[in-house]
């Protein structure tokens, strides 16, 4: 098991507070993916603090990052793929940033929205641009050797630079409800590759969306509103983490055991409720792998 989880329920910076959790994909080992979740929120709020957007900093610190575990382990053959979020609770806005093939999908309306896209070393633009910076592509791996094309460390894959990438991709969406949105957004799931080579987003979110109406979380009719809010429901905060990790470890176990997925399996749920404008959202977490 070379994956590794990053939960950060609460995370205050200056006068914001925010939520900083992801999941992250080691090979070769889990030095390179401990050494991103352990020095990253720090980097990121550097950044923050500092004055920049929240898009701008997890830029920033995905690269500085690298370049710190670069220098910590000049000898390591280690790396890893992440895919890490921030959710900002006073505006509602969830942002994403993702190098490698862990995905973030997002539930709306019971409808799976892909937060991120795939980085693999067969993506026609990803091989495209390898070429364009001096580097091939070889069986569907950079440099006949890796299989994605984004990734933290592999050290010795990046003597040329451009070729093998740590540069998230960003998506921000705003989840806050709003006169002109009706869209219930109501959680999201972000897990390694091993998931996603058995299931497809939507399934995925069939399988989390079905076990929370059937735990009352949810509501069986479509937008499926989220129940938590209403003034029956008073579920203490650690019941509420024991359902998710019962979903998220059944979701794993139904990879693994039922679908034969070949690969580690992470899944990370997040139940996300964003409030009206002016009132804090809130995130409820459970990680299994």
């Amino acid at each position: 098991m070379e994956d590794v989880d990053l939960l950060m329920e609460t995370f205050p910076i200056d006068t914001r507070d925010i939520s900083v959790f992801g999941v992250l994909d080691g090979h070769g080992g889990q030095d390179c993916a401990r050494f991103v979740a352990e020095d990253f929120p720090s980097i990121l709020a550097k950044f923050i603090r500092g004055g920049n957007s929240c898009p701008e900093s997890l830029f920033r610190a995905f690269q500085e990052v690298d370049q710190s575990y670069i220098k910590h382990t000049r000898d390591s053959h280690a790396g890893s793929t992440a895919n890490l979020a921030v959710f900002d609770k006073g505006t509602s806005r969830l942002y994403i940033a993702n190098t490698g093939d862990t995905r973030a999908v997002l539930s709306r309306d019971g409808v799976a929205m892909e937060l991120s896209y795939d980085r693999k070393a067969s993506d026609a633009e990803e091989i495209a641009r390898i070429v364009r910076a001096g580097g091939f592509v070889v069986n569907n791996r950079v440099l006949g050797t890796l299989a994605v094309s984004r990734a933290f460390g592999d050290i010795p894959l990046k003597s040329n630079p451009n070729v093998l990438l740590v540069d998230p991709e960003i998506t921000c969406v705003n989840l806050a409800k709003t006169n002109t949105t009706s869209h219930a957004n109501n959680f999201v799931i972000i897990a390694t590759d091993g998931l996603w080579d058995v299931y497809s987003s939507q399934e995925a979110v069939d399988f989390v969306r079905t076990r929370l109406v059937d735990m009352d979380i949810l509501d069986d009719i479509a937008p499926y509103r989220c129940k938590l809010s209403d003034a029956s429901v008073s579920w203490a905060k650690e019941e509420l983490r024991r359902k998710l990790q019962t979903i998220a470890d059944a979701l794993v176990k139904s990879a693994i055991q039922e679908r034969n997925s070949m690969d580690n399996v992470t899944v990370l749920l997040a139940l996300v409720q964003a409030q009206d404008p002016g009132r804090m959202g809130t995130c409820a977490f459970a990680f299994i792998r």
